[in-house]
């Protein structure tokens, strides 16, 4: 009866843990897809030159791994506008 309980008791930790250990991966998950809606929205805001909306959202999407994609489209709307520093 004692080994029984003790079984069960090691096995609602260990859920526990599992569970928690869990739950940064699921925060982080839906951080992603969170800013992958807004870099498609930026993206298709640029590409239909409504250049105040693509303002808006790059501000927001600056550490997102795609953001140098979307340099990229705005530089090359007026490559003549683009600086190379020396």
């Amino acid at each position: 009866m004692l080994l029984k309980q003790l079984l069960k008791s090691l096995l609602l930790i260990l859920s526990l843990g599992v569970w928690w250990g869990l739950l940064p991966s699921v925060a982080y998950s839906a951080t992603l897809a969170t800013t992958r809606e807004l870099f498609l929205e930026a993206e298709a805001a640029i590409k239909q030159g409504k250049l105040s909306t693509y303002q808006k959202l790059k501000s927001s999407l600056t550490k997102y791994p795609l953001f140098p994609y979307l340099l990229y489209l705005e530089y090359g709307r007026d490559m003549s506008k683009v600086t190379i520093p020396e």
